[in-house]
């Protein structure tokens, strides 16, 4: 939580120096709230898949910082997209406080209603529907009703990225080996096509030559900013709960990650139009740093492996004496195979 807090609240006093250059998003200007909340929201996010992904690679998924980096990372993502939602607010309102409150009211109306009654009804399904296995039907449901649970947050005011992940999120874990057969698989499937799809539509929105010698200096603060909050957020409250400063340095540097999350949540910016051009350009550039800087720091953190011996090394007479070698006929007797 520090680590979010840090980050979020850096963002934030970042805000007055960026939003005087890019206060207004295509002829309209954008509310200070809304941007410097949002800039708060983006510093703030760590990437959960991409993290998961750094943990395996780097054989600290069963370790304590790996532990902790992923319950850490799952909350602040669940806190990211609230904070989106909250922003999506903020535009759809437009400055009417009356508005605002009644997107909040509905938001929470949404959110109660997915919660009591959309996931007992999609607990029920999806185990009548997998004991029937009638998993093409099952399927074209699910999707369904992530679409429509997408609709109804844009029509409400939030993104609709919201509510697909809110449907994501009450979607039952049970049978777990089953689901992830018949229903993560052919998910899977899809995103290899569409992933792909998404990162060339990101990859054009960033533009290059568009930025100017201030906006290089101000990418230069925005990365910064970004590694400075995730870095102290996360180091010194691990070393203030007893972690060594090599485990609290990596928990902060997994914990900058930002990755596919990040990338996310800046595209749907800009289709509220909270960010011009370039300050998409320069957060997309700060993503890639962030998570690009992870991985190589980490494996020269991690100590190098014990040298192999050369395989025609002899051992001395000294060791044959006190440690003899067992004959192979003699081992058999000693540890009969099974």
């Amino acid at each position: 939580m520090s680590s979010i807090a840090v980050a979020f609240g850096l963002g934030v006093a970042l805000a007055p120096f960026l939003y005087p250059e890019h206060m207004v998003v295509a002829g309209k200007e954008i509310s200070f709230i809304a941007f410097a909340t949002f800039l708060g929201t983006a510093m703030s996010v760590t990437a959960f898949p991409v993290l998961a992904r750094i943990l395996t690679e780097n054989r600290l998924m069963e370790t304590k910082v790996g532990s902790l980096s992923l319950a850490s990372a799952a909350i602040d993502d669940l806190l990211a997209w609230c904070l989106l939602a909250y922003v999506s607010a903020l535009v759809a309102s437009d400055g009417d406080y009356s508005s605002l409150a009644r997107i909040g009211a509905l938001s929470v109306g949404f959110v109660a209603l997915m919660f009591l009654v959309v996931k007992p009804l999609v607990a029920r399904l999806v185990w009548r529907w997998a004991a029937a296995e009638r998993w093409p039907a099952l399927l074209s449901v699910l999707c369904a009703g992530a679409l429509a649970s997408a609709f109804l947050t844009s029509w409400i005011g939030i993104h609709a990225i919201f509510g697909a992940f809110l449907f994501g999120f009450v979607m039952p874990r049970e049978p777990s080996r089953v689901l992830a057969e018949h229903l993560r698989k052919p998910m899977d499937h899809v995103s290899v096509v569409l992933l792909p799809v998404f990162f060339i539509v990101t990859g054009l929105g960033v533009d290059l030559g568009a930025l100017t010698g201030s906006d290089y200096v101000a990418l230069a603060l925005i990365i910064l900013v970004a590694c400075v909050g995730k870095l102290v957020g996360a180091i010194l409250p691990a070393r203030l709960a007893g972690f060594s400063w090599r485990e609290s340095g990596d928990l902060g540097l997994l914990m900058n990650t930002r990755g596919l999350t990040e990338l996310i949540i800046l595209n749907a910016a800009v289709s509220l139009g909270v960010l011009d051009g370039r300050m998409f350009t320069m957060l997309v550039i700060m993503a890639l740093v962030t998570t690009a800087m992870a991985g190589p720091l980490l494996s020269r953190r991690r100590p190098a492996p014990a040298a192999e011996p050369l395989a025609d090394a002899r051992p001395s007479d000294a060791d044959d004496v006190l440690s003899p070698t067992v004959p192979a006929p003699a081992a058999d007797f000693i540890a009969p195979r099974t």
